[in-house]
């Protein structure tokens, strides 16, 4: 369950100020008006001043007013709780009445942080077009499904990123605890995690015999996201944002099946920033973002990228035992 998402801490705290306030108040009974202006004007101000030792600018001033506004209302609605409990029952059963709702949001919440202890915790078959894979949790990788195309039995991210677990939860209980392979016309994934496991080998002298293209591949193409697709339409989407989707939709309805697209860099000539798609299988189309260097005449971005990519799959071919 640890560690937990930055948004559970901060919803499991409001729940707590909700719940203090409903137990105090139904044991105590209503606050007199100078005290309630304290707490209301306490949970009002109380994140300004760490904004300012922060620096006062758009992100900690949006992020204090929404500390500000929801911990006010946890307090309002933990009084008006506190209040009904005092009303409806007394003693003990009223502190009991006030605490119930406060038991279950953090129940609920917590519990959407629980990843079963099976195989999807560390990683899940995926099969994509023609494709099946096992892909290891800490790769990152991301399904979505997009407007009109069939609905997938899962999709979301897949990581071990702490905001991931409630999708992760929901793959489990999908996949069958990881045994059963999840079909999915989309997938996305940094292919940094398979560069960085792989980077001592290519630093070798005696390179591997079937990492010798790789390496080469990789010296010259760097991928930086890569995307697949399995494509009834013919049309790649959706894109999440990484790389100019009417531009790679234009060239494919042209029936160029592969190529690359380069644009400009910021940082000038040395560094360039490219879209490379090719047809991977008959029925998967890859789409990668990927990062160049200066331009030089024999430069084959299309083909370093279907080396690295197959030997990615190499890599993530399911055994006997998955």
């Amino acid at each position: 369950m640890f560690p937990l998402h930055e948004d559970t801490i901060f919803n499991l705290g409001l729940i707590a100020v909700g719940a203090s306030m409903a137990v105090f108040t139904a044991w105590y009974g209503r606050l007199v008006s100078w005290a309630y202006a304290i707490l209301f004007t306490v949970a009002l101000f109380w994140p300004w001043p760490i904004a300012y030792v922060l620096g006062l600018d758009h992100y900690t001033m949006t992020a204090a007013l929404y500390l500000s506004g929801f911990t006010l209302l946890a307090v309002s609605v933990g009084t008006v709780w506190g209040l009904t409990a005092r009303r409806v029952s007394a003693g003990i059963v009223s502190l009991v009445v006030a605490f119930l709702p406060a038991l279950a949001g953090a129940t609920y919440l917590l519990e959407r942080q629980r990843v079963p202890d099976a195989l999807c915790a560390e990683r899940a078959l995926f099969g994509i077009g023609d494709l099946n894979i096992a892909v290891p949790r800490e790769m990152g990788a991301r399904s979505a499904v997009a407007s009109g195309a069939p609905e997938q039995l899962w999709q979301g991210s897949y990581s071990d990123w702490p905001g991931a677990k409630p999708n992760v939860r929901r793959l489990c209980l999908t996949s069958e605890m990881g045994h059963r392979t999840l079909q999915v016309s989309h997938l996305w994934f940094s292919f940094s995690w398979f560069r960085k496991a792989h980077g001592e080998i290519c630093e070798r002298n005696d390179i591997p015999d079937e990492f010798t293209s790789y390496c080469a591949a990789v010296a010259r193409t760097l991928p930086t996201v890569v995307q697949f697709y399995a494509r009834p339409d013919g049309i790649p989407s959706p894109t999440l944002s990484q790389f100019n989707y009417g531009q790679v939709a234009s060239q494919l309805a042209a029936g160029e099946t592969a190529g690359s697209r380069c644009k400009d860099s910021t940082r000038g000539p040395e560094v360039r920033y490219c879209t490379v798609w090719l047809q991977l299988t008959p029925d998967v189309l890859a789409v990668s973002t990927v990062k160049l260097g200066p331009v030089m005449a024999d430069e084959a971005p299309v083909a370093d990228a279907e080396v690295l990519l197959r030997t990615l799959l190499s890599e993530l071919r399911p055994t006997a035992d998955q």
